[in-house]
């Protein structure tokens, strides 16, 4: 018998997956990518339950420690990451999770209303123009395209990818997803982001401004006009941005093409809740990541992660 449910392989959550079960195991997957496949087979066990005794002996290692850090909650329910915040508040611990290193610059941005984002189900449904910055969906977010936002027939992009959507790719390789859009594919150096979308800034402004790579002025003016004749225009920032520009830089961008039309900023996300969690965390101390409950409530700039290869 099929069971419908959700998948968590990623941050698209797709809901039409179904499963198969043979006793307590899945046996067969429909709709997923390789990486769905990958979350509900390969890994697919059967859920173990702690016992009282190892319970207690966590309780008492967390009640000894003296500067205990809760870590992580990004693949965690919503429920889930509620009581992870009320026990690192018991604890005076400190809290965080992988937005301290990825997305969070764009999540603090979006919470604090200085950049508008959108849903995945309004870039299926109004998205004409979706750019993807220093991001690989193919890779990353594999039914993101099929699903979301090029190929499928949205409420008003009928017809689809052949005629009612551009997909562009702003990168610094040509990655899979730049061989899909190949005629919307501008390649950048290494950390060029900034200098780019300073020039696409100004482009969209009206002004011409060279690149010390020798970027194309005419693409980068034709890039401009294309976002500034768009009717919905999302711009879905990858890590390959992230690291190297500034969220500053992208809001200027936004800001200058509000002028024009009405454009909205996704940050691709890897944790399938870690915007949750994002949200849980601002809600009761005002910041996203790294909170101190050691002596009420702090921002603990000063935590470091040393990574083990």
């Amino acid at each position: 018998m099929a069971h419908n449910t959700v998948c968590t392989g990623c941050s698209l959550l797709c809901d039409d997956i179904e499963v198969e079960l043979k006793g307590e195991r899945i046996s067969s997957v429909k709709n997923t990518c390789y990486m769905g496949v990958g979350r509900f087979v390969a890994k697919h066990k059967p859920i173990a339950k702690n016992t009282a005794t190892e319970i207690s002996e966590v309780v008492t290692l967390l009640r000894n420690s003296k500067n205990p850090v809760i870590f992580g909650l990004d693949n965690s329910t919503t429920g889930a990451q509620k009581k992870g915040i009320e026990l690192a508040e018991i604890l005076g611990a400190t809290i965080d999770d992988s937005s301290s290193f990825c997305q969070g610059p764009f999540v603090e941005a979006i919470l604090n209303n200085r950049i508008p984002t959108c849903t995945l189900d309004d870039i299926r449904n109004e998205a004409d123009v979706v750019v993807f910055w220093g991001a690989d969906p193919q890779n990353s977010h594999p039914r993101h395209l099929s699903r979301f936002s090029y190929f499928p027939r949205g409420e008003h992009r009928q017809r689809g990818w052949e005629e009612d959507r551009n997909a562009i790719v702003i990168d610094v390789r040509h990655s899979d997803t730049a061989e899909i859009c190949r005629n919307r594919f501008y390649k950048i150096p290494p950390r060029g982001d900034t200098e780019f979308i300073e020039a696409l800034t100004k482009a969209i402004q009206g002004k011409v401004s060279k690149t010390s790579f020798g970027f194309d002025v005419k693409r980068m003016l034709e890039l401009a006009n294309i976002l500034k004749k768009a009717k919905f225009p999302v711009i879905c920032v990858g890590l390959g941005y992230t690291y190297s520009a500034s969220v500053d830089l992208m809001q200027a961008l936004i800001e200058s093409l509000r002028e024009f039309t009405q454009c909205h900023v996704m940050p691709m996300i890897g944790h399938y809740n870690m915007y949750g969690f994002n949200r849980e965390l601002y809600s009761k101390t005002g910041f996203i990541n790294r909170v101190s409950f050691k002596d009420g409530i702090k921002h603990d700039k000063a935590l470091q992660y040393v990574w083990f290869q």
